[in-house]
């Protein structure tokens, strides 16, 4: 196979140095020196002759060419031009605009043949990120599947190490948190079976591990790498890295009930990120710190309301439709706290509007909030056809604690409005998709008759 390569790669060498020759309007013997033969041109056009570093060289003055377009086909400029494009490709999905970047990335690969393959393996690893933002997480999740089985992708590598983290990020945000789990306990098995040092790109595929326990409900697991990961952040990475892993072991600590510890971590993680340039990512942890101070029994809601607004100014211009959604939520149990339901009913609808089907649990909750609102403005028919709505949609899930919870806050609603019949229906409704199994009643035993 590696003779059939040479082979080829000399014939194509010979092709383009013939091309731009007679483009050139120059014969054969033009090319000749006193170190090249007319004979040895002849041989190198006729991809029988392999030119060496110096003759490519020389024949790419003689031509007006350079050595890397007769080496590979490549132009210089055009591929300069390119990685130009490719850079703002991928500047438009970290601001948020997936549409415009998917735009740009598909038109890159259009010219996959002139890319060079470092070039071509960049623009499809940020065709699936715009997939993933739009939502379309099949298309994303088959090309970085194609991806990941590419054996020229070391293992290891920062190429791998984000295919293999945008791999977790997606089953993850589908909802598929077993197959998000195998692939990244999979990948960290690599990478310590490797060895090598540990760099930002590992530490990102520890923390979307991290986030897939969470969701998964496995704190344990969760906490236990999340100490180690926080051990290894604290040796070299940057305040990004360590933010991100101080952010998910916030939310590892939450669910465990630690919630001073959580507080003290995500306020870290702020701190270490609010003097980077990343926009969207600091707007998005604002919005988790805010949420957190509003979870809290005598939070902040003061805090929780700037830290929110804050986030939402930011993400009306870099985040997501989802991201948007989820502050606006946010937003509007803050409102129903502080006594604003026409704010809370304004901000809940939007919510509604924004979050997609695939924040299922999110959209529920937001529906529960927009009803809630709705009746404490007066309108009760059309805020108990919120929460109707919201049952739907939760008996539409798959079990999960944060659809749980939020199916619990719809029994809790329900409960005030003195429905004790719906009540009951949303929390058994919430026991269900909390996964926990009704214990088998006793059989019925039917009594002796005595003659």
């Amino acid at each position: 196979m590696p003779e059939e390569r040479q082979a080829a790669d000399s014939a194509g060498i010979g092709r383009r140095i013939r091309e731009r020759r007679l483009a050139q309007g120059l014969l054969q013997q033009d090319l000749a020196t006193a170190e090249i033969s007319t004979s040895y041109v002849s041989l190198i056009e006729g991809g029988k002759r392999r030119p060496s570093d110096a003759v490519l060289s020389t024949l790419a003055e003689k031509v007006g060419s350079t050595v890397e377009y007769l080496r590979t086909g490549r132009d210089e400029t055009e591929q300069s031009n390119l990685r130009l494009e490719l850079g703002f490709a991928e500047m438009a999905l970290r601001n948020g605009s997936p549409e415009e970047s998917l735009q740009s990335f598909n038109q890159i690969l259009g010219k996959a043949s002139s890319l060079a393959p470092e070039l071509v393996l960049r623009a499809r690893i940020g065709q699936a990120g715009a997939l993933e933002g739009l939502g379309r997480m099949e298309a994303a999740v088959s090309i970085l599947h194609e991806l990941a089985a590419d054996g020229s992708l070391a293992a290891g590598s920062a190429q791998w190490a984000n295919v293999n983290v945008a791999l977790c990020r997606c089953y993850r945000l589908a909802g598929d948190l077993g197959m998000s789990v195998d692939l990244g306990e999979a990948a960290m098995r690599r990478l310590d079976e490797l060895g090598l040092d540990v760099t930002e790109d590992h530490i990102m595929l520890g923390v979307n591990l991290v986030g897939a326990y969470h969701l998964r409900g496995d704190y344990t697991r969760g906490e236990l790498l999340s100490n180690r990961l926080l051990a290894r952040a604290e040796e070299s990475m940057s305040r990004t890295a360590r933010g991100m892993v101080y952010w998910n072991a916030s939310l590892i600590a939450e669910s465990r009930g630690k919630r001073d510890e959580a507080v003290a971590l995500v306020e870290r993680a702020l701190g270490l990120m609010a003097e980077g340039d990343n926009l969207r990512l600091l707007a998005r942890l604002k919005g988790l710190t805010g949420g957190m101070q509003l979870r809290l029994e005598g939070g902040d809601l003061g805090r929780a309301r700037i830290l929110l607004e804050q986030a939402k100014e930011s993400l009306d211009d870099v985040g997501t439709k989802d991201e948007r959604g989820d502050v606006e939520l946010a937003l509007a149990f803050v409102a129903l706290r502080t006594g604003r339901p026409r704010d809370a009913e304004e901000l809940a609808a939007s919510a509604v509007a924004l979050l997609s089907s695939r924040l299922g649990d999110l959209s529920a909750e937001a529906q529960v909030a927009l009803g809630e609102a709705r009746i404490l403005n007066g309108r009760t028919a059309e805020g108990e056809e919120s929460l109707h709505a919201a049952f739907r949609q939760f008996q539409q899930l798959p079990n999960s604690r944060t659809a749980a919870k939020a199916c619990r806050y719809l029994g809790n609603v329900w409960n005030r409005l003195g429905n004790t019949e719906l009540a009951m229906r949303a929390y058994q409704l919430g026991l269900d998709l909390s996964g926990a199994e009704a214990i088998p009643a006793p059989p019925l035993r039917t009594a002796v008759e005595v003659e």
